[in-house]
């Protein structure tokens, strides 16, 4: 359609490919069309990361993009859904029902 998104270059770290957190982000990304570089890390590069302070939470996934960091997988979610026109629903029941799905 004609929706575009003002997303940025994005990088989504995880720890464990079938993590459901994850895959949540990942869905969520593909669904409003957006491109992701997925990031699977050791363990030692979970511990850089923590020990450098970019992942603050120290949870996986972590979404980074040009404008910082962001953690937990509705809140990635939500973050590449942002301003499409189905994804987020149009009045508070659809958007209660998108969030009720997500967190499902």
């Amino acid at each position: 359609g004609d929706w575009s998104s003002d997303v940025c270059s994005s990088d989504l770290y995880g720890g464990l490919t079938y993590s459901p957190y994850t895959q949540l982000a990942r869905i969520a990304a593909e669904e409003a069309g957006q491109q992701v570089n997925m990031v699977w890390l050791t363990e030692a590069q979970k511990a850089e990361q923590a020990k450098s302070g970019e992942n603050l939470t120290g949870k996986y996934p972590m979404l980074k993009t040009d404008e910082g960091c962001v953690n937990e997988s509705v809140a990635i979610a939500k973050y590449f859904t942002f301003g499409h026109p189905t994804l987020n629903g149009t009045n508070a029941n659809e958007m209660a029902a998108c969030d009720q799905w997500i967190q499902w």
